[in-house]
């Protein structure tokens, strides 16, 4: 049994803006990423953390609209899962698939509807059982969870459509509840290419293992140890226009000057 499930949603008037339903997650591990990707869409998040290896799935999609008749979406967050490896696995990989992430949310519009969503909202239903209803979905979901994959050591990038890296995306995770490996494994819709995954390593200061969702990214790639790549260089003929625009300007400054003292 999942012990700390929780779910971030929103309700239907304007006011019921996005937040937990019934109970908060004691802290909010995964926020070190927030930089790396957009919680708005669907994005997967796996970190070990002080209190275990949790995971954070969001971008689920709801059928209920906001007033004005925005699609609403939902995230849900579990602390930790060391001891239920293959349960977190199979979680991970439910969220890495459009299908499942679909029948995913689907369960939780079926649990949690308009209405209970906008009484647990504006305070006439304290939503006591919102961890236990939103773990026991999570812990029935199904998903094919692919065979174990390589996953090298350090920080590395891949694409969220590529086999190879989803298997070697899984293996991390798996290293993360067996306390084999330390850091951050997510999808990242806000990284396009390796530099900025490199990047974002470097930032973060721990191992991550990054699935780029519209990145072009061939296989696995390796990204170091864990520090920003080097700076892109500057092209020869933007740094010869550069140093002719600054002779231009030091010549007119010089006949300036020539002018005021004669």
């Amino acid at each position: 049994m999942i012990a700390n499930a929780y779910l971030m949603t929103r309700g239907t008037p304007r006011r019921n803006d996005y937040a937990f339903l019934g109970a908060v997650p004691p802290s909010r591990w995964w926020d070190r990423v927030n930089p790396y990707v957009f919680m708005e869409s669907p994005e997967v998040v796996v970190a070990r953390h002080p209190g275990g290896v949790g995971v954070l799935i969001s971008g689920l999609p709801s059928a209920r609209r906001d007033v004005i008749g925005t699609a609403i979406r939902h995230t849900v967050v579990i602390d930790d899962l060391r001891d239920q490896p293959e349960l977190l696995c199979r979680i991970v990989a439910a969220g890495l698939d459009p299908r499942t992430r679909t029948a995913l949310g689907e369960h939780l519009d079926e649990e949690f509807d308009a209405g209970r969503v906008d009484a647990i909202m504006d305070g006439g239903d304290a939503g006591t059982d919102v961890p236990q209803r939103v773990a026991e979905i999570l812990a029935t979901v199904s998903a094919d969870v692919p065979g174990p994959g390589r996953d090298p050591e350090g920080s590395w990038v891949g694409g969220a459509d590529d086999e190879g890296s989803r298997r070697a995306f899984l293996a991390r995770v798996r290293r993360l509840a067996a306390e084999e490996a330390s850091g951050f494994a997510f999808t990242s819709q806000a990284i396009a290419t390796a530099r900025g995954a490199g990047e974002a390593a470097g930032r973060l200061g721990a191992p991550v293992a990054i699935l780029l969702v519209d990145g072009d990214v061939d296989g696995v790639q390796p990204l170091g140890k864990d520090r920003p790549l080097p700076p892109e260089r500057r092209s020869p003929a933007l740094l010869m226009t550069g140093l002719a625009l600054t002779g231009v300007a030091v010549a007119v400054i010089l006949w300036w000057i020539a002018r005021r003292v004669l």
